[in-house]
């Protein structure tokens, strides 16, 4: 600032964005008895007397925060105070400096001489002093009332202000000349059936011009009580602010006269006052309770708030905030170092750039970054931010919101990986109904597992039938080889073996480190971070692994989506193997008829293999259900019954059961295809009839030679105890049975067309009431089709057994009906059947 010469009786003065005085005239010591060197680099508040310093930090707050220009330029008349203790009236002017002056506003200080003044001039100085001070309106109203009542005669006095809660006038005080004597003013002021009711109460605040009304009586005749006999006249001030009725204030007097100028001079003065007073009174409170609205709505959504200062990187905020951090809540604030150290680098990084960019162009911005709390727990955090410009436009603080958004990001993650792992599913299972060589569906196989879970390389081992070795026979991604040092693995040797051995899968995010990798120093040199592998199983036996390697970490349920497809691979392995011997026994048997009867024994029992891959090689423990299965084959060739029973989410389980028509290789691929193409439905979500339609189309499109399928598939809701929801829905197949804890059975009323043969089919759906030892049961046709003397078993005989073991749990029903049934059955081609028992505990 170029210094100025100083003018006799004025002081110029200079402040700063933090109210700190940076320059001022000497002349100061003149005009209030301080040295420039005193006050310069003080608080602007040292020079204002102690009961206006409130006030004055306020209003300079929201100046320097908001750029509020009206008071710019506006004299103001104020007390200053002396360095002796004492206080002079001065005339305050504002204006803005230029941008190179360190203030961020000047004042320019006037003393105004002591000049005798008139009568209604020290009367509205007297209403300025009693609306000066900060507390509630009431009390500065109450003030106002006794200062104005008093110069003008009046006896009572009331106020109301406008309510934008309520839209209408709401008495907020009363006043008596002699408090007492006037007994039931106040309580008929403050009723509201008054503000309501009273004509000219309402004309003036909805007019915004005041009222005098020389007898009162006229229109309100019961106030003869309150004017001593006399002529009660009373005057009525509309408080007005920025042309808007804001409230009305009346004066009672005990007799009617004319209003002197000096009177006039007051009200006038007590209605704009008080309406500028009232005004912002009304804002301030409208503004704390939509602070309020938006802090409850914060809370409750868990958002944090902030503040940081520029350039002095200092935080503030809410305790919400070091929450989301894990520190201690009474630690909010702060350098922003401090919460900065928590974020990950990476993360820090990106979200610092982010901020730059957005600072620069004076926008707004969103970040998401990941913070490690000091706890080790991982959390992820969203927001936004914004500049806040000064009055010279330069960015004083950043402003913003916080929140965690760690639970809504792991729900897209394990959706996004539910997809990923449906997909793999789906296209492994496409893989293995192809007619080409099982070399070509593994292959399939491991591109798809490089392609949907990101890794670096995946491979397929098979294990020879006459050795316990297993054979590398498929590679895809980083390697394509199927030669090398690991091409053939001994069961036990290295982590591929050791898989086999133990039948048991295998994930490690730090192969590195891990005893089960046999060359760390390559798994470092290649960036692997992530193995993964699952055994190959069928009927007890390890027939292969499956295996990956990736460069970024695995999630837990990489081993899940490994479970399925594997089950997919080793069934489809076993089955491609077997039908391959089938047909090679079938070749061996024309060329050579005298070993035909060893090559049909040969068959028969590749054929119990292929059966055997059809079903499960054990049923999971459903918590709060005894889930039991019974399963015979056929005498002659592979048939088509097929069951499951599988977790699809939460404690939501799936039970199916079905039957392909028609026995052999060719059955044995639309079963597995029917099994997989169901499993998969239900892991994708799919209701029960939704699913069987699915399977429909998947028969439609696979080439079925004509077969049909039948099937029920159903869902149970397990929650926590007492009884199950079971949604069910049936194709062409004998309907589920319900058997009460009591012994009473009932038939589950749900019914539908084939599957395979139309392309629109009809399935209708059940709902069933599981409580607890109840049992529902569902079975294949070869359980009620198997005869003797022509007659068939029938689903009488089979309510009969059932009813019997009501009481003695699903493995001993299962075990009933198929002791029944082989007792019954003494046909000489015995069919395949199929028997599921769940049991609520």
């Amino acid at each position: 600032m170029t210094e100025q010469p100083a003018v006799p009786g004025v002081v110029v003065i200079g402040v700063d964005d933090a109210g700190a005085i940076v320059h001022i005239t000497d002349n100061v010591a003149a005009m209030l008895g301080w040295e420039a060197d005193e006050v310069i680099g003080q608080p602007l508040r040292s020079l204002i007397p102690e009961r206006f310093r409130r006030r004055h930090s306020d209003g300079f707050e929201r100046f320097v925060e908001t750029g509020d220009m009206q008071l710019v330029g506006r004299p103001l008349h104020v007390p200053a105070l002396r360095a002796d203790g004492g206080e002079e009236d001065v005339e305050l002017v504002l204006s803005i400096p230029p941008r190179s002056d360190p203030a961020t506003v000047i004042g320019v200080i006037r003393r105004v001489e002591a000049l005798q003044q008139p009568t209604h001039f020290r009367l509205t100085d007297e209403l300025r002093q009693a609306m000066d001070g900060d507390g509630p309106l009431e009390e500065i109203m109450l003030r106002s009332l006794d200062v104005v009542g008093s110069q003008l005669g009046a006896r009572l006095g009331a106020a109301w202000v406008h309510d934008p809660w309520l839209d209408g006038l709401r008495a907020i005080v009363s006043w008596e000349a002699d408090p007492g004597a006037t007994p039931g003013y106040a309580d008929a002021r403050s009723d509201p059936a008054f503000a309501e009711s009273t004509e000219h109460l309402a004309d003036v605040f909805a007019r915004g011009q005041s009222l005098w009304i020389d007898d009162l009586r006229a229109i309100e005749p019961t106030v003869e009580r309150w004017g001593d006999g006399a002529r009660p006249a009373a005057s009525y001030i509309a408080l007005v602010a920025d042309d808007r009725s804001v409230g009305v204030v009346e004066l009672i007097h005990a007799t009617g006269r004319d209003l002197s100028i000096e009177g006039q001079e007051a009200l006038t003065f007590l209605g704009s006052e008080l309406g500028r007073l009232v005004a912002g009174r009304i804002r301030d409170d409208m503004a704390a309770a939509e602070r309020r609205r938006v802090r409850l709505a914060l809370e409750s959504r868990g958002v944090a708030t902030w503040s940081y200062r520029v350039p002095s990187g200092v935080m503030t905020a809410d305790d919400r905030l070091a929450e989301l951090y894990g520190l201690p809540p009474d630690t909010a604030g702060g350098h922003f170092a401090r919460y900065a150290d928590l974020i990950l680098p990476d993360d820090r990084r990106e979200t610092r750039e982010v901020a730059r960019a957005a600072i620069d162009r004076r926008e707004r911005f969103e970040f998401r970054y990941r913070v490690r709390r000091p706890d080790g727990e991982l959390r992820w955090l969203e927001g936004s931010g914004a500049p806040v410009l000064g009055v010279d436009g330069e960015i004083r603080e950043i402003t913003g919101v916080l929140y965690d958004v760690t639970a809504e990001v792991t729900a897209r993650r394990e959706l996004e990986e539910q997809a990923r792992f449906a997909a793999l599913a789906a296209e492994v299972g496409q893989a293995f109904v192809r007619d080409e060589p099982l070399a070509a569906k593994l292959q399939r196989t491991t591109d798809a597992i490089v392609e949907h879970l990101d890794a670096a390389f995946a491979r397929v081992w098979t294990r020879n039938a006459d050795a316990d070795t297993l054979v590398l026979r498929a590679s895809s991604g980083r390697y394509t080889h199927l030669d090398g040092a690991h091409a053939r693995i001994r069961l036990g040797e290295y982590k591929i073996g050791r898989i086999a051995a133990s039948m048991e899968p295998h994930l490690t995010n730090d192969v590195e480190h891990d005893e089960n990798i046999s060359d760390p120093e390559w798994a470092r040199d290649e960036g692997m971070r992530s193995f993964a592998g699952y055994p190959l199983v069928v009927g007890g036996r390890c027939v292969g692994v499956l295996a990956l390697f990736a460069r970024h970490e695995l999630p837990d349920g990489t081993l899940r989506a490994l479970a399925a497809v594997a089950d997919t691979v080793a069934v489809g392995s076993e089955q491609s193997r077997a039908a391959e011997e089938v047909m090679a026994l079938y070749g061996e048997s024309h060329r050579h008829a005298a070993t035909l009867e060893a090559a049909l024994r040969d068959r028969a029992h590749v054929a119990e293999v292929l059966q055997a891959s059809l079903v499960p090689r054990s049923l999971p423990d459903v918590p709060g259900f005894e889930v039991r299965a019974r399963y015979r084959a056929g005498v002659e060739e592979v048939g088509g019954d097929f069951y499951d029973v599988l977790l699809v989410g939460g404690d939501r389980w799936a039970f199916l059961i079905g039957d392909i028509c028609g026995r052999g290789p060719e059955a044995a691929r639309l079963t597995a295809l029917a099994r997989h193409s169901l499993r998969l439905a239900v892991m994708l979500g799919h209701e029960p009839v939704e699913a069987l339609t699915a399977l429909n189309r998947a028969l439609l499109h696979s080439d079925n030679d004509g077969r049909f399928c039948t099937a029920v598939c159903g869902v149970i809701s397990a929650g926590d105890g007492g009884t199950a929801q079971v949604e069910v829905g049936a194709a062409g197949h004998p309907a589920p049975l319900v058997v009460r804890e009591s012994g009473a059975v009932e038939e589950v009323d749900v019914s539908g067309t084939l599957l395979g043969v139309l392309p629109d089919v009809s399935i209708s759906r059940g709902d069933i009431a599981l409580h607890p030892g109840d049992t529902i049961v569902v079975y294949t046709d070869g359980v009620i089709e198997a005869r003797r003397d022509g007659e068939m078993f029938g689903i009488e005989r089979l309510h009969h057994v059932v009813a019997q073991f009501a009481h003695d749990g699903a493995e001993a029903l299962v075990d009933g009906v198929l002791a029944a049934v082989s007792d019954f059955d003494e046909s000489a081609s015995k069919d395949d059947l199929a028997i599921l028992a769940i049991r609520r505990t």
